[in-house]
């Protein structure tokens, strides 16, 4: 049995962007995401061991978007990508990072990746 486990909305406070103002300034930057994974032997056992923990997905969002200082969406989204399929036996996994002072007049810009396992 598939199942999906996410969050939506995680708040990161990080250098992020290409302008020189953005490489001394935190900003904000909301990630949503979805990973889906096999459930059966979790929802057989009820214990946490069995399943990816979504604490641990949002803790990896947060230490590698602090560590990063990324200047683009797209390389920050598509590196939380290689972990999580590298660290868990994700079947697909999809991203979104929003970055709400980007453009003003817009609520955000954002960025989406989607992938499969190979």
């Amino acid at each position: 049995m598939l199942g999906t486990i996410g969050f939506k909305s995680y708040c990161i406070n990080c250098v992020v962007g290409t302008e020189s103002h953005e490489r001394t300034t935190l900003q904000d930057l909301f990630v949503d995401l979805r990973i889906v994974v096999d459930f059966n032997k979790v929802v057989n056992s009820g214990k946490l061991e069995d399943t990816v923990n979504y604490v641990t997905l949002a803790e990896i969002c947060r230490d590698i978007a602090i560590n990063g200082k990324y200047h683009l969406l797209e390389k920050y989204a598509s590196d939380v990508m290689k972990e999580l399929f590298y660290r868990f036996p994700v079947v697909s996994a999809w991203i979104r990072v929003e970055k709400p002072s980007a453009i003003p007049g817009a609520v955000c810009s954002f960025v989406e990746l989607e992938q499969e396992s190979r």
